[in-house]
């Protein structure tokens, strides 16, 4: 998503701490962005990121139900695997 701000767009003066400002400048080197193109970008996102943060919690929810689904089949196995050691020593020791 490309952002193009034209000059006539209204221009705001802005406080950054210093460590803020790095970060910033990082992401947006990162991003091959400019810093300004950097922070209209996620003030842009910010904004409809209600939508995207819903998208995301149902992401995360279908991930954890299929981890529990996975440990569900797994489960079983590996208790036999973890109580094998015992009995087997316990056979041994009869």
């Amino acid at each position: 998503m490309e952002m193009i701000v034209a000059r006539e767009d209204a221009q705001l003066k802005l406080r950054l701490t210093d460590e803020l400002k790095a970060k910033v400048a990082e992401a947006a080197r990162s991003n091959g962005r400019s810093v300004n193109a950097e922070i209209v970008m996620r003030l842009e996102e910010s904004f409809g990121g209600e939508q995207n943060l819903w998208d995301e919690v149902n992401r995360l929810t279908d991930t954890v139900q299929d981890l529990v689904r996975r440990l569900n089949e797994v489960e079983p196995r590996v208790a036999s695997l973890w109580r094998r050691p015992y009995e087997d020593a316990n056979t041994e020791r009869d």
